[in-house]
């Protein structure tokens, strides 16, 4: 008997493109804008045949100043293995949210959030360790629209951060 659900936890890198545009005046940010984090995950899958499967999934990334908590689905297609190794395609798609802990103009806009949809695919390979464990790891790409206009008196600037690329490692348990 196969085993259909499974859960994994993972952790890795988040490369974030962040762009700047002054709006009115050239508005000096407070701070320097991070582009990269650690992110941690958790999902939630369901194997449909032994090649197709889905996840259901929660990550989040936090950096001094931001944290973005994302939650989203997959669709996979895993290919048939060779020495307990499979490699693996998907698409993602889901909602996020970025929120800023500290304003990057020092004045108004601490807590300020703003939140998107999102699509995007990912590549990884899976191992088994036996039938009920294995460990994974991937690469993703999720094409993100996070846009902030922060503004000093008439002087406003718009952040933006615009794709969101994850190389993690996982541990799977089937059940």
């Amino acid at each position: 008997e196969s085993k259909k659900f499974f859960i994994g936890f993972t952790v890795g890198k988040t490369k974030f493109s962040v762009t700047e545009d002054s709006i009115s005046e050239d508005l000096p940010l407070y701070f320097q804008l991070e582009d990269s984090s650690v992110n941690y995950g958790v999902e939630f899958g369901y194997y449909f045949t032994k090649n197709i499967f889905a996840t259901l999934n929660y990550q989040f990334s936090d950096m001094k100043h931001i944290s973005f908590n994302h939650a989203f689905s997959t669709l996979n297609y895993k290919f048939d293995g060779v020495y307990s190794i499979s490699p693996y395609i998907g698409l993602v798609g889901g909602y996020g949210i970025m929120s800023w802990k500290k304003s990057p103009i020092g004045f108004a806009t601490a807590g300020h959030s703003t939140a998107t949809l999102f699509g995007g695919i990912q590549l990884g390979t899976e191992m088994a360790i036996n039938g009920k464990l294995s460990t994974y790891i991937f690469y993703r790409y999720i094409k993100t629209d996070y846009a902030s206009d922060v503004s000093l008196d008439a002087d406003t600037k718009k952040i933006g951060y615009n794709t969101d690329q994850n190389a993690n490692i996982g541990i799977k348990y089937n059940f």
